[in-house]
């Protein structure tokens, strides 16, 4: 049977040392907490398989003037390649 487009696989979108951003985003309903858009690079690839038996991919990225020396972990449908002008 096939799949709706909705439920195909993805598959690993970023490489390590892709430039990418975490665009704007409110969180919650009303006047919730908001994230400003940041830039940052991948540091490091990490795969989790759900209940489902889905890969789903998560990305290490040290985000650029950021105080703490450690990068953070996001999943990837959070997270938008810059493109290069």
């Amino acid at each position: 049977m096939a799949m709706s487009k909705k439920h195909q696989t993805v598959g690993q979108r970023y490489q390590i040392g892709d430039r990418v951003y975490r665009h704007s985003a409110a969180m919650g309903s009303g006047k919730g907490k908001t994230f400003s858009t940041r830039y940052g690079t991948i540091t490091e690839v990490n795969t989790n398989i759900n209940a489902v038996g889905a890969v789903n991919y998560f990305y290490m990225v040290k985000w650029e003037g950021s105080n703490s020396g450690s990068p953070s972990r996001h999943i990837q449908h959070r997270l938008k390649k810059v493109e290069d002008k």
